[in-house]
């Protein structure tokens, strides 16, 4: 469950990119869900996923479950403790936050300079150029802010891994 939420936070602020660059009408269609999915958003849930993969992840994981099961046994009820998964959530989102931050600054900032040429310039059509300018100043920084995010994806993924355990302690 706190896996889902990690990757949750990044599907939020990838539609939140998105909608800042103007991709808000295109989205992916997830198959085995039939629901749609941002264009940004799932790049950057693929990229976590290769990250959990290429790492310790499948293994924690499974250690997870046998925790959980030998815990609390199948048919056992549990009442967990909201305390860890209120953490988790907080922190999955925070450090996603901080994954396309750099991305939603920078969109920003376009938008003011948009702003400005648009009261100086009222005869230009605003809405086309910020289309072009912020789609490519987009495809410009999101590969170097994925890249060089690493650390965050494994701060994340970290963050989520760490909370089931301590959702099962008593």
């Amino acid at each position: 469950m706190t896996l889902q939420f990690a990757f949750a936070a990044l599907l939020t602020v990838g539609r939140a990119i998105d909608i800042q660059i103007g991709f808000g009408l295109a989205a992916l269609v997830d198959p085995t869900t039939r629901n749609t999915l941002p264009l940004l958003g799932t790049v950057m849930v693929y990229g976590a996923a290769a990250i959990f993969f290429l790492g310790d992840g499948p293994l924690e994981l499974l250690a997870i479950w046998s925790t959980s099961f030998e815990q609390v046994p199948l048919g056992a009820a549990l009442m967990p403790d909201p305390e860890p998964l209120l953490a988790a959530i907080s922190g999955a989102f925070l450090v996603a936050m901080g994954l396309g931050g750099a991305v939603v600054l920078a969109l920003f900032l376009i938008d003011l300079a948009i702003a400005f040429m648009s009261r100086t310039l009222p005869q230009m059509n605003v809405l086309v150029l910020g289309f072009q300018v912020k789609t490519l100043a987009a495809l410009m920084l999101l590969p170097a802010a994925i890249g060089l995010s690493a650390g965050l994806f494994l701060k994340l993924l970290r963050i989520a891994l760490d909370a089931g355990p301590r959702m099962l302690a008593r």
